[in-house]
């Protein structure tokens, strides 16, 4: 019985997407939370040509008073944060500006509730309320946010997301209460979203202000934590560790150059400051 010999098919061409690590251009996406008065704002501030999208009308004072020369959009409704997608990804925006400061992804949550809220309110008419959400509405605004996290992360520009802080009770496997700080998104009861939107960025940070008294006076400074710490959730994919001090844009972006380049070097570490005050006081 003679049989027949299948032809093989032609193997596909390489698939262009496929690119060197060493080649690929990169962009930073970064994620910086704290209380409020922590500076997270002043720090945004420092990125040069920097776009502030704002959810609190007057969240960027701070960074004026600071002499930033940032520009800013508010951003009042979720129909806004699309406009300036599409200024971003369809226009000039990724040439217009190296930086854009999302400030913060805890008020755009907020935003998008309300927009999420007042759309089901139309649609359900009376009976419906604009200020009690249903089962329905978490997933629907949840997967909203990861999705705008995830869209302006994927576009050639650098990308900072500030957020406010969400003191996360936990229990140890010994049942005993412990909490853990993380940025405010999502339930306050689990910290899901929180954790899932830290996964999507290379640089999480918490924020705070430090004091010491030096002799007859109180030093004051501002602390990034950028590797995880008992009780606070933080990352970095740089080597850095475990925290930065009084910390800028620019000089982080240095950092994190010389780092995926492949050079030895680190942020400002976290021992300069007690050293150069010792110095000081002696």
């Amino acid at each position: 019985m003679a049989t027949t010999r299948r032809t093989a098919a032609k193997p596909p061409s390489r698939p262009t997407a496929i690119t060197k690590l060493s080649d690929r251009k990169s962009y930073f996406n970064w994620l910086v939370y704290g209380e409020t008065g922590s500076g997270k704002t002043v720090l945004g501030g420092s990125a040069p040509k920097a776009l502030f999208l704002t959810f609190e009308s007057e969240g960027t004072e701070s960074a004026k008073v600071h002499g930033s020369d940032a520009e800013e959009a508010i951003i009042d409704e979720r129909a806004d944060m699309l406009e300036m997608y599409r200024y971003f990804d369809q226009g000039s925006g990724c040439e217009d500006y190296e930086w854009v400061i999302i400030d913060s992804v805890s008020e755009m949550e907020e935003c998008y509730w309300r927009d999420q809220l007042r759309e089901m309110k139309e649609q359900k008419g009376p009976k419906r309320s604009l200020y009690k959400p249903s089962l329905d509405d978490y997933p629907i605004v949840w997967n909203k946010v990861k999705a705008e996290v995830d869209r302006w992360n994927r576009l050639p520009v650098n990308v900072l997301w500030t957020a406010q802080v969400l003191p996360l009770t936990e229990y140890d496997e010994d049942g005993e209460e412990f909490t853990t700080m993380l940025p405010l998104l999502g339930s306050l009861k689990n910290g899901i979203l929180s954790r899932k939107v830290c996964g999507m960025v290379s640089l999480v940070g918490h924020l705070d202000t430090k004091r010491r008294k030096v002799e007859d006076r109180v030093e004051e400074w501002r602390r990034l934590t950028v590797s995880k710490r008992s009780g606070i959730t933080a990352k970095n994919r740089y080597g850095w560790g475990p925290f930065v001090d009084d910390p800028t844009i620019p000089s982080l972006a240095v950092a994190a150059e010389s780092a995926l380049a492949g050079e030895r070097t680190t942020a400002k570490a976290g021992t300069t400051r007690r050293r150069r005050t010792a110095r000081a006081a002696s």
